[in-house]
């Protein structure tokens, strides 16, 4: 797999209407040669942040079309897109929103990063996305922020979550996304 890239200014769902296509056309690119490489999961940030309450829809409107653009490039290029749930002020920093997105492309698919969390539960995630899910971002956190520690090092109950992953049969890659 490949983690396209992102920033504030790398997101496919800023308003700036140039900015968020010279992203998606940076993503097409990277997916090209990921494809090219021999991957077969292109895993996608949905936004960057701070997003203010306000344009939360805007934001929202703008990534689903972005990802549609780049579900076709996928598509022809043979890829999975994955699209991550994200913490904070991003999108798909809970179910409802995570589920809106990948409701609008039937072949968008997602990647569970585990340690991003401050909403929802894992199981409610495994719950509700385990037909989409093709990859993980495996990291430990204190449930108050992303931490991206060794697992083990946080408050994740493991067992829990690798009886979650086995009910939902997730026979997948574990990425380990971790700061050492």
């Amino acid at each position: 797999s490949v983690h396209l890239p992102f920033s504030r200014d790398i997101n496919i769902s800023l308003p700036d209407r140039k900015k968020r296509e010279d992203t998606v056309c940076l993503h097409s690119d990277y997916m090209q040669k990921a494809a090219e490489a021999g991957a077969r999961v292109a895993v996608i940030h949905p936004s960057s942040e701070p997003i203010d309450e306000r344009e939360r829809g805007l934001y929202l409107k703008n990534a689903k079309a972005s990802l549609k653009v780049l579900a076709d490039r996928a598509q022809e290029l043979g890829l999975i897109l994955a699209v991550e749930n994200l913490p904070r002020t991003c999108l798909c920093r809970d179910s409802e929103e995570t589920a809106q997105i990948l409701k609008s492309d039937d072949r968008l698919r997602f990647c569970f990063d585990v340690n991003h969390l401050l909403i929802d539960s894992h199981a409610r995630f495994l719950e509700r996305f385990a037909s989409k899910l093709v990859t993980l971002h495996i990291s430990d956190y204190d449930f108050k922020d992303e931490r991206h520690a060794l697992p083990g090092c946080g408050k994740i109950d493991w067992r829990e979550l690798v009886l979650l992953l086995e009910k939902a049969d997730y026979s997948g890659p574990f990425l380990y996304e971790v700061n050492l």
